[in-house]
């Protein structure tokens, strides 16, 4: 009776998150509906619908967004500071080829979102600065970490498996030097992979993935996810910057 008035109860926020989703969405074209804002929002929901299940999940997530019981402000400041440096780096390196040779300038992932003709000012940020880089830094960085770690706890102690369970201790455990750089890089290839890079703009991804996945590792998802968003903000202004400066 106990399980099913939980089941209940998350059905029931699940349905008002919806709801109040789609509310928003009309008010202030969020873009919920539209083809670049849909699987976006989607995959939040999912990933909510996860939190909202799994209790022990939901447990895990909440150590790991913020992990420290001293955490300070501080953590946040220089996640900010960072993602500063690196838009401002990683843009007037993209501008390079056209201020030599007037060539175009280094684009970026063919599966990166560029078009926000359906949204609204607000529905654009919303969407760049806070959901689809809380939606990346959860999968890429949470899941592939505290949530691999809970499935692996749940596999059977077998000799076929005692391989996978010694990597698990390395990692997770001991937090073994050459495991955890190991873990920044394949999660950080994997984060770049899947915005489409070409061999020029690879490494602009794998090294944002780099930094997110330290960040995370040192202060938390929520510091990930602050210099995610705040990257991603900065570049925009960045962005604009040099096309003022470059006519």
């Amino acid at each position: 009776m106990n399980n099913f008035k939980i089941f209940l109860k998350n059905l029931g926020l699940i349905v008002l998150f919806f709801t109040l989703i789609f509310l928003l969405d009309s008010r202030f074209k969020l873009g919920v509906m539209t083809s670049q804002g849909f699987d976006i929002y989607l995959a939040l929901i999912m990933f909510l619908m996860l939190l909202i299940g799994f209790p022990s999940l939901r447990k895990d997530f909440f150590n790991h967004f913020v992990p420290a019981k001293t955490y300070s402000l501080s953590y946040i400041y220089i996640s900010i500071c960072i993602s500063a440096v690196l838009a401002m780096v990683m843009n007037v390196i993209r501008y390079v080829p056209f201020w030599i040779s007037g060539e175009d300038l280094i684009g970026v992932g063919s599966k990166q979102i560029t078009s926000f003709e359906d949204f609204s000012i607000v529905g654009r940020y919303i969407l760049t600065v806070i959901v689809g880089p809380f939606n990346e830094e959860f999968l890429f960085r949470y899941l592939s970490y505290g949530g691999l770690f809970l499935l692996i706890k749940q596999l059977p102690d077998h000799p076929w498996l005692r391989w996978i369970h010694n990597i698990s201790d390395h990692l997770f455990v001991k937090k073994t030097k050459e495991y955890v750089i190991f873990w920044v890089l394949l999660t950080s290839t994997w984060f770049s992979l899947v915005h489409g890079p070409n061999l020029l703009n690879f490494f602009f991804y794998f090294l944002s993935g780099v930094v997110y996945g330290v960040l995370f590792l040192k202060y938390g998802l929520l510091a990930s996810w602050t210099a995610h968003g705040s990257f991603n903000l900065f570049s925009n202004f960045m962005g604009w910057l040099l096309r003022l400066i470059s006519r």
